[in-house]
């Protein structure tokens, strides 16, 4: 996935960890090839949820319904635990000056 302006890649993410983060239970990991990655599922299989887990990885806020912290946690991980807890990881490269900057976000 890149992040384009003006026809110049600025930004690549190269992977993205979500853990107990709405349909994700446990630790999921996705790493992204360059160029086109294509999400297909079944419905309720996590597509719209990746992408609210980078938006929230990015912003700190959740989206719509999901607006809250407690509304981000995946319901089993809820019931099997006294202390629920999600947690999301974006790894990207950013091109600065022409030299590319690992950067994470979590």
């Amino acid at each position: 996935m890149f992040v384009w302006v003006k026809g110049v890649e600025v930004m690549r993410i190269e992977k993205v960890v979500v853990e107990n983060f709405l349909t994700y239970y446990g630790r999921n990991e996705l790493k992204l090839s360059r160029g086109v990655n294509l999400i297909l599922g079944e419905a309720g299989a996590g597509k719209t949820s990746l992408w609210k887990a980078i938006f929230f990885a990015v912003s700190g806020r959740g989206v719509g319904r999901f607006d809250s912290l407690a509304s981000l946690i995946n319901n089993r991980h809820k019931e099997e635990t006294d202390q629920p807890e999600c947690q999301v990881e974006v790894e990207f490269t950013m091109k600065e000056n022409g030299c590319l900057l690992p950067v994470a976000l979590g």
